[in-house]
């Protein structure tokens, strides 16, 4: 029987550097987190019954990633361009796919503008230097197919 179970190793997270999708450095752990905001509604009818009905209100996505910070990032998706797109404040385009992720041999992705909310630097003594990455939303998250985007 084949193995359809994912391996984690092949969510691959990609941000936006000079107008390319770049994969995140040295990445070791991704999280991606969707949320519904519900609001509640008491009509007449459904307060007779004691139910009450519940609505969307709005749609999030929250990415947390974590990496190994390494001199070859400079110029890549690490730390060093992470500290720089933080410091702009401004949205960035970031995007998500599985390696090998084809249906009919197109990949799958979503992408949509993020805000850096939260950038991490540790290092420990006697171990290896780390950055955890928040992302959050800023307007729509789409998903696409590799073929209809540029780079994703």
């Amino acid at each position: 029987m084949e193995n359809d179970y994912r391996d984690g190793t092949d969510l691959i997270l990609s941000i936006d550097i000079s107008g390319t999708q770049t994969a995140l450095g040295h990445s070791d752990e991704c999280k991606i987190a969707y949320k519904a905001e519900t609001k509640s509604r008491t009509t007449k009818e459904a307060a007779a019954g004691k139910w009450k009905e519940n609505y969307v209100a709005s749609l999030a996505v929250s990415i947390t990633a974590s990496g190994f910070v390494h001199s070859a990032d400079e110029s890549k998706a690490g730390l060093p361009k992470l500290e720089d797109l933080f410091m702009s404040a401004k949205p960035i385009k970031a995007s998500w796919k599985y390696r090998d992720d084809t249906d009919d041999k197109t990949p799958h992705y979503h992408e949509g503008n993020f805000i850096i909310s939260q950038l991490n630097q540790t290092g420990k003594a006697g171990d290896d230097e780390k950055y955890d990455l928040t992302l959050e939303n800023s307007g729509a998250v789409t998903k696409g197919t590799a073929s209809a985007s540029t780079g994703a």
